[in-house]
């Protein structure tokens, strides 16, 4: 039995922290293939970043399957890719998800984001980090979190892009919370000359 198989069989583990280790794809697959009941995996937050190489989507699809009651999940400065292969499992409960620092994300894990119609409008991303994710196609991101999570929290971290001269948000700015992320954005964003809206509230 691998060392992760061991921690999953913890019926009272809520937290698990295995930043910077040496924890690896092969842990977290081979734990999620033997059986057990979900109820004996109650874990909610997963601090696993710094992984680099040794979290790949193919580890991420394993800790969903593990783990399907997560609501923490912190997976930055790992290797995760997103592939087109359909994701049967997601994260429903998830309020808080990391992935900065993950430079070969182009948009969300479809794992990581629950269907629009199973929404319910009281949960969702509360907390969304991308910090460094050089990759990230922003638009992609804000049309997969329709609905899912208060598009504010996302809109608020590109004021760290200095450098951005042009801003295509397109029909997202749906609201208030929105409009005035955006604004507060403007003013932090020096080399801003050309910022596209399609709808205003």
């Amino acid at each position: 039995m691998s060392f992760v198989s061991r921690l999953t069989d913890l019926p009272s583990l809520r937290i698990l922290r295995v930043s910077q280790t040496r924890v690896t794809d092969a842990g977290w697959i081979q734990a999620s293939r033997e059986p057990t009941s979900d109820i004996h995996r109650p874990l909610f937050t997963l601090e696993a970043s710094g992984l680099h190489n040794q979290l790949t989507y193919q580890g991420l699809e394993a800790i969903v399957n593990l783990f399907p009651q997560l609501r923490r999940l912190n997976v930055a400065a790992s290797n995760l890719y997103v592939t087109k292969s359909p994701t049967t499992n997601v994260l429903n409960d998830l309020t808080h998800l990391d992935v900065s620092d993950c430079d070969q994300l182009e948009y969300l894990p479809s794992c990581l984001t629950p269907p629009r119609s199973g929404c319910n409008p009281s949960q969702g991303l509360a907390t969304l980090r991308i910090r460094h994710c050089t990759r990230l196609n922003l638009a992609l991101v804000l049309d997969q979190l329709q609905g899912a999570t208060d598009l504010s929290t996302v809109l608020i971290q590109l004021q760290q892009f200095r450098e951005l001269q042009m801003l295509d948000l397109g029909g997202q700015v749906l609201g208030e919370p929105e409009f005035e992320a955006v604004e507060q954005v403007i003013n932090c964003l020096p080399n801003i000359n050309s910022l596209i809206i399609a709808t205003l509230p």
